[in-house]
């Protein structure tokens, strides 16, 4: 390959009166200054040629020296060098940026790019039998050749980070859509500042919602909006990501944390009910020294219990730093703050993490409803992630449900707390507070009842209540009572599908109510026993009667036990049994006498 003629024959070369490298030791390839020089000086002499950069790194060349040492890390980079110096380029320059970034300069033509692509990959294939190597590439096409040389190489890094970790890519290209994104982060990195001086961001409120008492507000998540005085509202996904890379997302954080505090303060006030509100902690505020006494004297500056205000913490975030953010999040929760781990199922989710990590609350992702998978699998796994959640002792949230399908899916695997466009879409603070206040919802009492010792116990395949759920002689049914919605079913056994005749599905449930074609009368007489259960009484029965096809009556037997009772609900277990043949031998048996 070609190299600046002034600097051809030298060692080194003489620049402004200052004497520069010509020739980076290791590689023999063009050092960072000099390959800037050569670039202008042939961009300048062959003006007539379209150019281009290739951008070059090597991905996980510290993982390499550690395991392999570095002279194999210095003997890859001098194959590098070698390969790249031996193309067949008449016009062009290669050079060492620095560490393991290399860049080759030459004119826009299909033959050259494949020839580098080829010396790499064999660079590549030389070391297979020692360790892996992959390289991240980035090509831009030189539009505007007086733009400097290191701009250039800038844009041929943007292409490249396209490419980085995608090994079935050859290399990213520079384009317009990237063009658009620098300038639009530039305009959001220009304006940061006085928008936050200025309270241009906004703190809105998105509801959640329990479903088992009849849609009630129990919370709500903080999230922040951008109301710009002349763009308007600018949504978040328009200027996180950029503070997310710039850091100026601690700053928002931390503002976006304290207006929270002022608006619960503020409702307190009004004698509006205290429902907690969960704010986002990024991967940045993870680093933040003493985060948890921060938060803590965030919470008593405005007079609020750390319950008030959860913190929710993104899965990837755990699964990226999490030695640091288990010491962190403990620390959280010995000070009263509950944790949330936000986004469960959208990444790489790992039981270990939750074994290991202290998490409170788990929010779950809805994308597993709704892919274009027809086999079920999807919501088999949520159910199984619920009654994983129960068995760890953790509450369970879906987030970004947006269909009643979803609710009424969620609903009977026993995921009652809900967020989501179905209930509703984010809105400004004020009118959240409004929301609350009219809906007159109370902030969560104690359960009155509770005769089972550990609630595990329900869902644990492997105590005696779920051998009974297994059970196609005993028939056993889960149900839930509130006086708004009524009875429902909650979950069935095959005993009791087989008693009742209805058709279950995988979540063990029909979707109806108990027991169709039940005589109302009855139904009515089951709704009042089940109204006036409490502690003193948790054990009951009742005899029902179902009209079948062709004017049948069947007579069951129904056996009663209170699990949980609150305000609003009550859980039960019901243990069914046919006796409508018991009945007919009894008549008989009198008419003979």
């Amino acid at each position: 390959m070609q190299i600046c003629d002034s600097c051809r024959f030298r060692k080194n070369c003489e620049v402004g009166g200052f004497v520069l490298n010509r020739v980076d030791p290791l590689t023999g390839l063009l050092t960072k200054k000099c390959f800037y020089l050569s670039v202008r000086n042939l961009l300048d002499t062959h003006t007539a040629i379209s150019f281009e950069l290739f951008r070059i790194n090597v991905e996980r060349l510290n993982i390499i020296n550690e395991l392999f040492g570095e002279i194999t890390g210095d003997k890859l980079l001098q194959e590098i060098g070698s390969a790249l110096q031996q193309l067949s380029i008449p016009v062009g320059v290669a050079g060492r940026l620095y560490a393991d970034n290399f860049v080759v300069f030459y004119p826009a033509q299909k033959q050259y790019r494949l020839g580098i692509t080829e010396a790499l990959r064999q660079v590549r294939n030389s070391f297979s039998h020692l360790c892996t190597v992959q390289f991240a590439c980035g090509i831009y096409h030189i539009t505007k050749r007086r733009l400097p040389v290191s701009c250039m190489c800038d844009r041929a890094n943007l292409a490249l980070k396209r490419a980085k970790g995608n090994y079935l890519l050859e290399y990213g290209e520079y384009d317009e859509e990237i063009h658009s994104r620098i300038l639009h982060e530039q305009s959001i990195i220009g304006m940061m500042d006085q928008a936050l001086q200025e309270k241009q961001f906004e703190v809105w409120m998105q509801p959640k919602y329990d479903t088992a008492t009849g849609d009630r507000i129990i919370g709500a998540e903080a999230l922040v909006r951008w109301r710009h005085p002349e763009k308007g509202l600018i949504s978040p996904q328009n200027f996180v990501p950029v503070f997310e890379r710039n850091g100026f997302i601690l700053k928002l954080d931390f503002y976006v944390w304290e207006r929270t505090c002022q608006l619960l303060e503020e409702w307190r006030k009004r004698g509006l009910p205290m429902l907690p509100v969960s704010v986002n902690i990024s991967r940045l505020d993870i680093d933040y020294p003493d985060l948890a006494s921060f938060l803590y004297d965030l919470v008593q500056k405005y007079q609020l219990k750390p319950e008030m205000l959860q913190l929710e913490i993104t899965e990837s975030a755990y699964r990226d730093n999490a030695q640091q953010i288990i010491v962190v999040t403990r620390k959280l929760q010995q000070l009263g703050f509950t944790i949330l781990m936000d986004d469960f199922g959208s990444g790489y989710s790992s039981l270990n993490m939750l074994k290991d990590v202290p998490v409170d609350i788990l929010k779950l992702d809805l994308h597993f409803l709704k892919s274009k998978d027809q086999s079920g699998r999807g919501g088999n796994i949520l159910n199984s992630v619920v009654r994983m959640a129960k068995w760890l002792n953790m509450s369970v949230i879906a987030e970004g449900v947006e269909t009643l399908e979803e609710s009424d899916f969620l609903r009977n695997i026993g995921c009652h707390i809900v967020q989501g466009y179905y209930y509703s879409k984010p809105v400004p603070a004020e009118e959240y507070a409004k929301m609350i206040a009219a809906s007159g919802t109370k902030e969560d009492p104690m359960p009155e009842c509770l005769n089972i010792e550990d609630m595990n116990d329900i869902w644990n395949p492997y105590v005696q209540y779920s051998i009974l759920f297994n059970n196609k002689v005993c028939a056993v049914a889960m149900v839930k009572y509130s006086a708004q919605n009524g009875l429902s079913l909650l979950r069935g056994n095959d005993g009791y599908f087989l008693l009742s005749g209805e058709v279950a599905d995988d979540n063990g449930t029909s979707g109806k109510l108990l027991l169709p074609q039940m005589l109302e009368e009855d139904r009515e007489r089951l709704r009042c026993m089940l109204a006036n259960f409490d502690a003193d009484h948790p054990e009951e029965s009742v005899l029902l009667v179902r009209c079948l096809h062709a004017g049948t009556l069947q007579w069951i037997s129904v056996q009663a036990f209170l699990i949980l009772k609150d305000t609003w609900r009550s859980l039960l277990y019901l243990f069914l049994r046919d006796i409508t043949g018991l009945r007919e031998k009894i008549k008989y048996n009198q008419e003979l006498a």
